[in-house]
């Protein structure tokens, strides 16, 4: 059973001297990258916020709940005053509550603050905009530092609209960037990659985002799986290594690459492969009765 390695790129443009992310949604879902968490939403040109080449938004997938869908931002460093700026409305005028919340996240995801919300209709069906249907262009005064994820938190009942949000800027930079001074890893802090194989395979193991200044140290997290080749690069980065697993194994393993970045030689950003083994069939002379 052969390996096959998805791997998704996070699209942002970077802008050094005031550290701005910027993000639309004319790419799939899956470029927009794993750095971003989506619940229930997904990029579509229907009823769109721009046009031509730029309609493609990211919308809602559920009318119901508290919350119906959301959209996460990767880990983000904040430094002082700055803006959240986008653009966003519901394709259609009914329902009894939308309500669009914007929350503050440590890095542990817990809540520090609604930084923001619209009322598009409150919980008496009563329109808090004017025209829910008309593209807002919101720009939202921030002052704080440190790292912290922003969610744009959806809650949905009744009727049938959904939101659309496209062309987002934030005032901070994504920790996510190799090329920053305070850069400390890519999304979280470990990132978790998922992998089914046959014991007795041969299956080579990459990292997501090999960063340049790092070099790699690869283990066993618990019981051993099989034997790490780490040749495979002719340097000592070691971004890609061979596992022969093991005949015998059978059942879940983890798989797990540290980066020792420098200068510090930190050890603090970890990838581990979640790997679950399919025991070898067992062998051996057929009895006809």
């Amino acid at each position: 059973m052969k390996k096959y390695s998805l791997i998704l790129i996070s699209l942002f443009a970077f802008a050094s001297a005031r550290a701005q992310v910027n993000q639309d949604f004319n790419k799939s879902l899956n470029q927009v990258g794993a750095c971003w968490q989506f619940y229930q939403m997904k990029i579509s040109a229907q009823n769109p916020i721009n046009s031509g080449n730029q309609r493609r938004a990211l919308a809602g997938d559920a009318t119901e709940g508290d919350p119906a869908y959301y959209m996460q931002t990767p880990l983000l460093n904040f430094n002082g005053s700055g803006s959240i700026d986008f653009k966003h409305k519901l394709d259609v005028n009914d329902g009894s509550h939308r309500e669009l919340q914007i929350l503050l996240k440590d890095p542990s995801e817990r809540l520090v603050q609604v930084v923001h919300n619209t009322i598009y209709v409150d919980s008496n069906g009563v329109n808090g905009l004017a025209n829910p249907t008309q593209v807002q262009n919101t720009s939202i005064p921030i002052n704080f530092s440190g790292d912290y994820y922003l969610q744009f938190y959806m809650i949905s009942r009744g009727g049938t609209s959904v939101l659309r949000l496209d062309d987002l800027s934030i005032n901070a930079l994504d920790v996510s960037n190799a090329d920053s001074a305070n850069a400390h890893g890519y999304c979280r802090e470990d990132d978790v990659i998922y992998d089914t194989i046959c014991a007795g395979d041969g299956v080579q193991y990459s990292l997501p985002f090999p960063i340049p200044q790092s070099t790699w140290e690869w283990s066993w997290q618990g019981q051993v799986g099989g034997m790490v080749d780490s040749s495979l690069v002719t340097s000592a980065k070691d971004t890609l290594v061979e596992v022969q697993w093991s005949a015998q194994a059978s059942g879940n393993y983890v798989l797990r690459a540290t980066e020792v970045r420098p200068p510090y030689n930190s050890r603090d950003y970890k990838v581990r492969y979640r790997v679950f083994v399919r025991p070898k069939p067992i062998s051996g002379p057929i009895y006809h009765y």
